[in-house]
């Protein structure tokens, strides 16, 4: 199963509440037989090359240069798990499958409760409670993620 990751945003935000950190996505690389794929932009995406992941996930970013290339990349995936960028607003209206990863407090965009979205159909929602780590919400997202890879 090819799947793209996002895990961080731009950067301009004062407060990033959306970001996480690489290693806390430690439980999702676990799973097997999924090819990985980061679709992370910016500074974050050197991440991946310094990371224990380094020959584990494909670096795209040098492909990602504008909404084109990125929606071309994505319908190669089989699903797109990210925090909210614009990549997650790029594969829910492209209407790929897609996993997010959302923070205590979200932008009004996606509630503040359900699994889904009515902006995009073909997303689920993995919402951080108050207080709860990014490592947990990815430890529960790795769990579904061995369920859906099969």
């Amino acid at each position: 199963m090819k799947i793209g990751l996002a895990w961080a945003g731009s950067g301009n935000q004062p407060l990033d509440r959306r970001s996480v950190a690489l290693s806390d996505l430690t439980p999702l690389f676990a799973v097997e037989n999924v090819e990985w794929h980061s679709l992370q932009l910016g500074e974050p995406a050197k991440e991946i090359s310094r990371s224990a992941w380094a020959e584990v996930v494909r670096d795209r970013s040098g492909q990602l240069i504008d909404f084109a290339a990125t929606a071309a990349v994505m319908g190669e995936l089989d699903l797109v798990i990210c925090v909210d960028t614009a990549a997650a607003h790029l594969a829910g209206a492209l209407g790929r499958p897609l996993w997010l990863l959302l923070c205590f407090a979200p932008d009004w965009r996606w509630g503040r409760e359900d699994e889904s979205s009515p902006w995009y159909p073909s997303a689920r929602l993995f919402r951080q409670s108050h207080g709860e780590d990014w490592a947990t919400v990815a430890g529960r997202m790795a769990d579904v993620l061995k369920v859906f890879v099969g």
